[in-house]
């Protein structure tokens, strides 16, 4: 799978993801490079331009350089703030009208039900969903919660929604013992996923964000049992929605404040050869730009 949708810094700045979009022969002669070599099928993410023919004409490229399925994300590489640019559903489904490859549409997915919408409305075969996973990893999959739980603690689908997060906050937590995880990643995980809940438990969050001494996974681990606790306990009260003791500019300076700790942390990552988060295939495809 290259993934050649990543808008991000380091992505443009390492010459690959959705900034090989200003180079598609390079995109065409490395797709065919791969398709030659593996025995695998090859799979491409691609994000839409500006105009609707440059997109119809990159899809069918890549179809024609040998691709086996195609991912679009209906956005531009300069939308990287999902929640301001509204995904271009229409520009999916010309895509899917003018390949005959299977496809995936990504852009606009936070629920089950919106899943089901946009491969209705685009005629796609599946969907991506990026950002909202990251809050609700049941997102395709609600239910984990057993029926006793259920039961015993609430009566509401809202009330069930957040028993569920709480419940994935600390599963997720136990995970990343079984598979060795980055503390930055896991930090930046623990606010995506409690969400408002952190601008409500305020003590938590400066727990989780803590510099003098910075939490360790066992440090991480409790915060996130004691998320889950407070969650549930609320929910027992009859309240279901988080209630933030921080104003919405407060809140928003410290949700900036944090992603710029970690695109640092990420910068200084990458500048020491260890692994990033952002693109899965993202060092095959500047490596193969380099081979071609």
């Amino acid at each position: 799978d290259l993934n050649l949708g990543c808008p991000q810094r380091i992505a443009r700045r390492g010459k690959y993801g959705a900034f090989l979009m200003d180079h598609l022969d390079s995109v065409v002669a490395m797709v065919r490079h791969v398709v030659a070599r593996l025995k695998v099928p090859v799979t491409a993410k691609i994000r839409v331009f500006d105009d609707l023919k440059l997109t119809l004409a990159y899809a069918r490229m890549l179809e024609e350089a040998g691709c086996s399925m195609i991912a679009v994300h209906g956005r531009t590489r300069d939308m990287k703030r999902a929640k301001e640019y509204p995904p271009d559903w229409r520009a999916i489904r010309a895509v899917r009208e003018a390949i005959n490859i299977p496809l995936l549409a990504n852009g606009g997915v936070r629920s089950l039900a919106e899943a089901h919408a946009l491969m209705a409305f685009t005629g796609a075969q599946g969907v991506l969903s990026a950002e909202p996973l990251l809050e609700n990893p049941g997102l395709f999959k609600f239910g984990s919660l057993t029926g006793s739980e259920i039961e015993s603690n609430v009566e509401t689908p809202g009330s069930i929604m957040a028993l569920e997060k709480a419940k994935l906050l600390t599963e997720y937590l136990g995970l990343t013992r079984e598979h060795e995880t980055p503390l930055r990643m896991i930090k930046a995980h623990m606010h995506r996923m409690a969400g408002r809940w952190l601008a409500e438990f305020v003590d938590l969050r400066e727990a989780i964000n803590a510099k003098t001494p910075s939490p360790d996974r066992n440090r991480l681990e409790e915060i996130a049992w004691e998320i889950s606790q407070r969650i549930h306990a609320t929910v027992q009260s009859g309240r279901y929605e988080a209630i933030p003791k921080l104003s919405e500019r407060a809140l928003a300076r410290l949700e900036n404040e944090e992603a710029r700790e970690l695109a640092i942390s990420q910068q200084k990552a990458e500048e020491s050869n260890e692994a990033v988060a952002c693109p899965l295939g993202a060092s095959l495809s500047a490596n193969m730009v380099k081979a071609v």
